[in-house]
């Protein structure tokens, strides 16, 4: 989330820092509050408890000697207990058929749902030898949606048969 240097350590209280570098304001606030922050070269690692643009206060006091002027630190964006949604990896090529079949080749890393200009009747997903029948929904574009789940691929990996 952000990466500066210490510029000043405050003698009275370990705990108090300023850094060369503002901490970003997002919607006019600082949100670092509660963030990780690390000292690469000791490996001292704390909780944020209060910031300003250039003032910090870490949770502990780091022990003697494991922060120092011009130390370099990171302030985490994702730490344990965080929820992180991951975007699925989709990838899909297809062939048509002598009877106007299509077969779709499928690798997705989640749910799958396609839209694929014309009309088709039925569907079907064929991975790791199971064949299991799709929701066809049509659409007046024409356009017919399918979705596939997890569920129904092996390793994420099947072909999709649509049925004109």
């Amino acid at each position: 989330m952000q990466r500066a240097r210490v510029l000043k350590l405050d003698p009275a209280n370990p705990c108090k820092m300023e850094q060369d570098f503002q901490f970003l304001l997002i919607k006019g606030e600082v949100p670092v509050t509660g963030r990780r922050i690390r000292f690469p070269r000791s490996g001292f690692e704390a909780a944020l408890v209060e910031t300003g643009r250039f003032a910090f206060t870490v949770a502990e006091a780091p022990p003697p000697g494991a922060v120092a002027k011009g130390d370099p630190f990171v302030v985490y964006s994702i730490q344990a207990e965080d929820l992180v949604v991951v975007p699925s990896r989709f990838a899909c090529r297809g062939e048509r058929g002598r009877d106007g079949e299509l077969r779709l080749s499928l690798a997705a890393t989640g749910a799958a749902t396609l839209r694929i200009p014309g009309t088709y009747r039925t569907a079907t997903v064929e991975a790791g030898g199971m064949c299991t029948q799709l929701t066809v929904q049509n659409l007046a574009a024409p356009a017919t949606v399918v979705r596939a789940d997890p569920a129904a691929l092996k390793d994420g990996k099947g072909v999709v048969t649509l049925h004109p």
